[in-house]
């Protein structure tokens, strides 16, 4: 039987790990094992855990410690309001003391009834290992952490163990890729509490200011509109949410109100459906999009039987809120997945060609077949298979990548398929998942495919034909739902010749084929490149000179994108103070690649001055490139140009003068068809030395 993903819970008290870990089962413990550790019992779990879910920030190092390099989250808890009734009851100004394990949770238990409303004593907070006068206080609250204290009161209310938030349950199911019905499910379990607190505190204050606004307090933590009556259509109460919504004030009756009127004459029409899976009896229509006052709200009615009588709900939730839900969501995703950092949007060219690329990568992304990727190293591959991933229907999915060309051959085996226990010396206990396990659900990228040896090539084809995998070590089959990319720079059609590389594979990983552009044959856009990384980085304008603008787009880029990049990144140091790059504030290696001077050539403008003056033919040269300028010109072009002028030079000598005057910077010489042109520093030369 396959294992379940497991959920572990870290807390520092045992009472609580134990109600953390009954309230998640009792929705989705068919669907995941949940276990936990707590520090008062130290129970260690048999496996390790794919999810640690800790009771507060007081716990993030116990757990770090505990269950190393596991994904974690810091849970959201919240009061649920039992025995509330006998708070309210508490005289006015009688001091009352607040009982935890730890201050920060005490602390927090009373923020949670100050911000709801519980304003009428005055607390004082206990935690393990503080000594006080227990005859000071006649009251005491407890969190369900009654017991951990010694001292012993009149009276003790235990206000209930705080339970999760929808928001942190939501977060277990997007982890897990589960259902997000069942946050309904739990919503509406934990809202029952609520709901009858509210009825019973209505039942013991009557209609009182003081009680609505308590109401408010124990709904305040669901951020809807939040509506209740009774079988007779009388109304018991809403929150202030709800009253917002409508646009109905405190001495109003929301129930009277048009808009409340057509929204349950639409709900009178709708069945409701049972919800078997809750303890409590509770029914429910479908949501429902209404308009309440020009604002889109998705709605909700449920019945609740309390008491042995019916009791009605309606929740509003606005449209605009739940789409920010959605797009949290994606953003909890994808720190999950922080591998995924691009989608479309951030893919550079809008040349024919990248926008063509572009188009069709987003058709392949609407489908379940495998992708290939073929280009240079630096053209952002990568980026264009972590684009594909996050516009597929996978996209709340795993993105999980693989360099294949970074590992050893036994090392790719373990982390594609994983090792089961004892599968070799140092395997962990209980095994491993590898990234294939890992990426369910959603999206493996395999990178540098062509460097895959011809062992793995042999298992790869077996994963894409059967969509199963074998973990090192065992003999059962792991079924596997994942959809690959994989991407290459090395030429698979020519080492299928060679015998490098399986036809077979080859032809199964080729369905859809996409293939990048190298950044040499973008010239155009190398300049818009620049300057808007440049401007991202620095956060302003920074121009490139015509020379340094020349210069780059003459320049190979052997590294692609990978390589601007690197260059943008060493002018936003070297020249965060400047308005304008030129072709000295370039990297060196970029300068000695393109034949340019170097910081390291010494030569003095005084010696060139010199040269200047003592050497006509030096002067007239100068004279012909600046007229020509900003062209370029080639030595023929310039020989017959001083011919004309009855200055008769060599070609060999006019190749040593040009090349005088290029080592020292004062022009630049491009390819036979640009020909050369004076730099911005050859301009300021002529016009200090020949112009006089």
């Amino acid at each position: 039987m396959e294992q379940k993903p497991l959920l572990a819970f870290v807390t520092l008290n045992s009472v609580v790990n134990d109600y953390l870990c009954r309230s998640v089962k009792s929705i989705i413990g068919h669907l995941i094992d949940v276990g936990g550790y707590a520090q008062d019992r130290k129970n260690f779990l048999d496996r390790s855990p794919d999810l640690v879910i800790t009771s507060g920030p007081y716990c993030d190092s116990l757990a770090a410690r505990i269950f190393p390099g596991v994904h974690r989250i810091t849970a959201f808890r919240v009061l649920t309001g039992e025995k509330l009734e006998q708070v309210l009851e508490i005289p006015t100004g009688t001091r009352v003391l607040v009982i935890s394990n730890l201050r920060e949770i005490a602390q927090e238990s009373v923020d949670a009834l100050q911000q709801g409303g519980v304003n009428h004593i005055i607390y004082d907070c206990w935690w393990s290992g503080m000594e006080i006068d227990p005859s000071q206080y006649d009251y005491a609250l407890a969190p369900g952490v009654q017991h951990l204290c010694p001292y012993t009161f009149k009276h003790l209310i235990n206000l209930g163990l705080k339970s999760l938030s929808v928001r942190t349950f939501v977060e277990i199911l997007s982890f897990f890729h589960l259902d997000l019905g069942y946050a309904d499910i739990y919503e509406n379990t934990h809202l029952k509490t609520h709901v009858d607190t509210c009825s019973k505190i209505i039942r013991t204050l009557g209609e009182s200011e003081e009680s609505r606004r308590n109401q408010s307090f124990i709904l305040n933590e669901l951020g809807e509109g939040i509506i209740s009556m009774d079988d007779s259509r009388s109304h018991l109460f809403c929150n202030q949410s709800a009253r917002k919504m409508f646009g109905v004030s405190e001495d109003q009756d929301i129930l009277s109100s048009p808009a409340f009127k057509r929204i349950s004459s639409m709900f009178d029409k709708q069945p409701l459906k049972e919800n078997s899976n809750l303890q409590n009896p509770l029914a429910h229509t479908s949501d429902v999009l209404v308009n309440i006052l020009g604002r889109d709200m998705l709605c909700r009615k449920s019945m609740i039987h309390l008491d042995g009588k019916r009791q009605y709900l309606y929740m509003f939730r606005a449209a605009e809120q739940i789409r920010k839900w959605g797009e949290s969501l994606q953003q909890k995703q994808r720190s999950l997945n922080p591998t995924v950092r691009y989608t479309f949007d951030d893919i550079w060219g809008n040349n024919p060609y990248s926008l063509r690329l572009k188009e069709r990568a987003k058709i392949f992304a609407a489908t379940e077949q495998t992708v290939l990727i073929v280009g240079e190293s630096g053209t952002g591959k990568e980026m264009l298979a972590q684009s594909i991933h996050h516009a597929s229907p996978r996209s709340n999915g795993p993105f999980v990548g693989i360099n294949l060309a970074s590992m050893s051959q036994s090392l790719i085996e373990s982390e594609l398929f994983g090792y089961s226990e004892g599968a070799f010396t140092g395997a962990q206990k209980g095994g491993k998942a590898g990234l294939f396990e890992t990426a369910h659900g959603g999206t493996i990228f395999l990178d540098e495919i062509g460097d895959a040896p011809l062992s793995i090539q042999v298992l790869l084809l077996r994963v894409l034909e059967e969509r199963v995998i074998t973990r090192v070590g065992s003999c059962r089959p792991v079924p596997i739902n994942v959809r690959i990319v994989a991407a290459t720079n090395r030429p698979l059609q020519e080492m299928i010749k060679t015998g490098q590389f399986r036809s077979d594979l080859y032809y199964r990983l080729n369905v859809l084929s996409l293939c990048t552009l190298p950044l040499r044959e973008m010239r155009d856009e190398i300049k818009d490149f620049l300057t808007e990384y440049l401007c991202r980085l620095c956060n302003r304008p920074i121009a490139f000179s015509t020379d340094a603008i020349r210069m780059l787009e003459d320049y190979s880029w052997p590294g692609n994108f990978r390589e601007l990049k690197n260059l943008v990144e060493y002018l936003h140091y070297t020249c965060e103070n400047k308005s304008q790059i030129n072709p000295d504030d370039l990297p060196e290696y970029l300068l000695q690649e393109m034949g340019a001077p170097t910081l390291s050539q010494t030569q003095s403008m005084v010696e060139l001055e010199h040269l200047c003056l003592e050497t006509s033919p030096l002067r007239d040269i100068l004279k012909v490139l600046y007229e020509a300028s900003p062209r370029g010109i080639g030595r023929g072009t310039i020989l017959s140009t001083l011919d004309l002028s009855g200055i008769h030079v060599s070609e060999g000598k006019l190749k040593h003068y040009m090349e005088q005057l290029k080592d020292q910077g004062l022009i630049y010489s491009g390819t036979t068809k640009q020909g050369s042109f004076l730099t911005a520093k050859g301009i300021d030369f002529f016009k200090a030395c020949c112009l006089q």
